[in-house]
């Protein structure tokens, strides 16, 4: 996720009281493992200049969400109307839905039901959901992985508002890490999401970092895995200091020379977890300037910083943008 951050020592933040005042509204979708009924509310993202765009061809911008695992295990967030609705009068238009399974102590059929309600809510606010499946940074479980796309993949394929990210920073921490078995296993999990979805946007890689690693060697990285249809998928990967030495111009030329190749969507950065991190305060200043997809990790606990700190920063460097409705 970065250099690396101390996620049990960051500091939990607690949803408003206004935000808990108010439970989920909408009907939960049936629970069986056929696709369900297609979404009126947001067409399918669209690969534009090698970014990743809405339907209304602007540009994503979403905070991060989980149900379960180690480090927030709560689920009230993404099964609260007052916060999808909140999160959306911010001027967001996505969120990323991180589900655990082992990491949660819950299978796939225990959790379907909270996705479900998860993908409703995202469509009654108009906004896109990024759904991912994973376990602890750097790491990947292959069979869980396979199991849980199996499912989900499917299921939602008709849903126009979702996306699926495969999952998040499976291997340690650089893209130069990333070995031929770890390519050809993802591979292996982009089959099955391909075969059971065959028109929704994946998002593969989730590069933990690309900086200090060259465009070049990234480029090449990516090539080694064949028989990808890159239009409707696209690279994730994050943006943090990159080993603790950190250059705005470097960073952008960086996604710059990768987009010439690849579509791009950078699906996590935060800044606040470790002071090493302060150089990325501004970096999604960065990712407005390049005209990409971002997601803030900010938004797991609640949308404070989001509200007080980090939107009004985007706000006062000149990054403005209606609310989508």
């Amino acid at each position: 996720m970065l250099c690396r951050r101390g996620f049990l020592s960051a500091s939990r933040q607690v949803l408003s009281a206004t935000m808990l005042s108010s439970g989920a509204a909408g009907s939960l979708c049936a629970g069986t493992g056929a696709a369900l009924a297609a979404s009126p509310a947001r067409g399918r993202v669209q690969i534009r200049q090698n970014g990743v765009r809405t339907d209304r061809n602007t540009v994503l911008r979403g905070a991060c969400l989980m149900i379960g695992g180690a480090y927030w295990r709560s689920t009230i967030n993404s099964q609260n109307m007052a916060y999808w609705k909140a999160a959306h009068d911010l001027g967001l238009n996505a969120l990323r839905l991180d589900v655990k399974l082992s990491d949660a102590g819950r299978n796939i059929s225990q959790q379907l039901p909270l996705i479900d309600k998860a993908v409703d809510l995202a469509q009654q606010n108009n906004m896109y959901i990024m759904i991912l499946n994973s376990v602890q940074p750097g790491r990947y479980n292959l069979g869980e992985l396979k199991t849980f796309w199996g499912v989900v993949a499917e299921r939602y394929r008709n849903r126009t508002h979702v996306i699926y990210e495969m999952t998040n920073e499976p291997v340690a921490w650089w893209p130069h890490d990333y070995s031929a078995k770890a390519m050809n296993d993802l591979k292996s999990v982009y089959n099955i999401m391909r075969t059971r979805a065959p028109v929704t946007h994946i998002v593969l890689f989730t590069f933990p970092n690309f900086i200090p690693d060259s465009g070049t060697s990234i480029v090449a990285k990516i090539a080694m895995m064949s028989g990808i249809d890159y239009t409707k998928t696209s690279v994730g990967f994050h943006h943090y200091c990159g080993g603790k030495s950190y250059n705005a111009a470097v960073y952008e030329a960086t996604v710059r020379y990768v987009r010439n190749y690849y579509p791009v969507l950078m699906t996590e950065t935060s800044y606040w977890l470790e002071a090493e991190n302060l150089v990325v305060k501004d970096g999604l200043q960065s990712d407005e300037r390049l005209g990409i997809g971002w997601f803030s990790l900010d938004g797991k606990d609640s949308l404070t910083r989001l509200t007080n700190e980090i939107l009004p920063r985007l706000h006062r460097a000149g990054f403005n943008w209606p609310v989508e409705y």
